[in-house]
């Protein structure tokens, strides 16, 4: 569960980052879920230390927003599938770009409002 007012959105909304998929296709691999104050770790093998979890849900970059989420999956759907057939992925909503101006109007240059943010945000999850 998100912690009350910390995860973005509309005041408490506490909304989250989330997947969809098809259960007869593709499924969680090893599920082991994290909870929202858990920080994720890619172990040996590699795997992760929380499935799905968080990445890095206390670092201050993620403030007032979604915190992404890493999940590793397997798939199932297919004839004769094996170990290389795991992958993982993250899920990451970034913030909205709000008090920007429009990149082709009269500020001069342009007010670019939150990608200080963004590029934060995208070294992380890296």
């Amino acid at each position: 569960m998100p912690v009350d007012d910390q995860d973005g959105g509309q005041p408490g909304g506490n909304i989250r980052v989330a997947y969809l998929y098809k259960p007869n296709l593709i499924r969680l691999y090893k599920p082991n879920p994290g909870g929202s104050l858990d920080a994720n770790e890619v172990l040996a093998g590699p795997t992760l230390k929380y499935n799905p979890g968080r990445i890095e849900p206390a670092n201050a970059a993620w403030t007032a927003s979604r915190k992404p989420l890493a999940a590793q999956w397997e798939v199932i759907g297919k004839a004769g599938a094996k170990k290389s057939d795991v992958f993982f992925t993250v899920n990451v909503h970034f913030g909205s770009k709000g008090g920007s101006s429009s990149l082709h109007g009269d500020a001069r240059p342009p007010v670019n409002g939150g990608v200080g943010k963004f590029i934060k945000l995208n070294q992380l999850i890296q």
